[in-house]
């Protein structure tokens, strides 16, 4: 499948029909204004679809509380479009951080941390 490299992302492309499988760039993200690029970036990649999502999250990725209060924002404005997201974390560190995400993204859609990309994948199989 097209893999696409962008700003904001390591990268971004489709597993599947109905599966898209974003890596989050190795780096910060610290400004409401760098949220909305990035959505407008997978925005416009998903084409208004409505998919299941595969996050990959790397042990330098990180946002802070302002990013991350904007990307729940964004992520609700887009809950019709998202069918389920499996987020694959690999340290501690991202993991305590998610766990935090998730405390105030849970009841948007169905959302899931794991350690383990294949573990991942069979639960987005579910929806």
């Amino acid at each position: 499948m097209h893999a696409a490299t962008y700003k904001s992302f390591k990268s971004l492309k489709m597993l599947n029909e109905e599966t898209i499988e974003i890596v989050l760039a190795e780096r910060v993200v610290e400004t409401e204004a760098e949220v909305e690029t990035m959505y407008e970036e997978l925005d416009a990649f998903v084409a208004g679809r409505t998919l299941k999502r595969l996050l990959i999250v790397s042990n330098k990725t990180n946002a802070t509380k302002v990013a991350r209060m904007r990307i729940v924002k964004e992520n609700t404005k887009r809950k019709a479009m998202v069918k389920a997201e499996a987020i694959v974390v690999n340290s501690f560190a991202t993991k305590l951080a998610s766990n935090f995400y998730m405390f105030f993204q849970d009841h948007i859609y169905p959302m899931r941390f794991f350690n383990k990309r294949h573990e991942a994948e069979k639960w987005l199989r579910k929806f």
